[in-house]
């Protein structure tokens, strides 16, 4: 995953400095998130991976869920803490992340690669590792852009009869994970939709 660090200070008009209105980076943030992964499923098939949607994210597929479980180490540690606190809502798991929240010791790149590399070959042979980079089909993406367009438009009335621009652009972008359609392409055709 990639962090995004926004500084909270800004140039006012009158020159002077002071906080940034943060209010809709928060509103924005999940239709953010969709179109990020929407981007970064597109450049993993650049690269010859086969993505998957899964839900409002996305997986590669032919990675060994071993190898996907002993990388989410804080998962793991989440889910433990909400077993043994007995809950299960979102706001359990928030509450939970918090309080299960360890300090991390910086390690250098130099440190982390072998060790990364000893346990992919150990979930994932080299031969396994060959079959995630194959040729897939060629999409006609103009199809597939217009698939998770409506795909996204059906997922966001199916219980509201109004929503924001920015609802559907996060759902279409979750629609297209896993369809080879980045975001410029995604952005030009949903541009170009909501004008009708």
């Amino acid at each position: 995953h990639t962090h995004c660090l926004v500084l909270n200070v800004c140039t006012r008009a009158d020159g002077g400095t002071g906080t940034i209105v943060s209010k809709a980076l928060y509103q924005h943030k999940m239709t953010a998130g969709a179109i990020y992964r929407a981007e970064l499923a597109y450049q993993c098939e650049r690269l010859g991976l086969k993505t998957e949607r899964v839900n409002s994210w996305f997986e590669v597929q032919g990675v060994a869920a071993s190898l996907t479980s002993v990388f989410s180490t804080r998962r793991n540690d989440l889910l433990d803490v909400l077993a043994a606190s007995g809950h299960e809502s979102a706001a359990a798991a928030a509450i939970a992340a918090l309080a299960s929240r360890n300090s991390k010791a910086a390690q250098s790149r130099s440190e982390l690669f072998p060790k990364w590399r000893e346990t992919g070959r150990e979930h994932m042979p080299e031969q396994l590792v060959q079959t995630l980079f194959r040729q897939t089909p060629e999409r006609d993406r103009s199809i597939e852009v217009k698939e998770a367009f409506d795909a996204g438009i059906k997922v966001v009335t199916r219980q509201q009869s109004h929503f924001s621009e920015r609802d559907l652009i996060r759902r279409v972008a979750e629609e297209a994970q896993g369809r080879g359609v980045g975001v410029s392409l995604l952005r030009a055709y949903s541009e170009e939709q909501l004008k009708q």
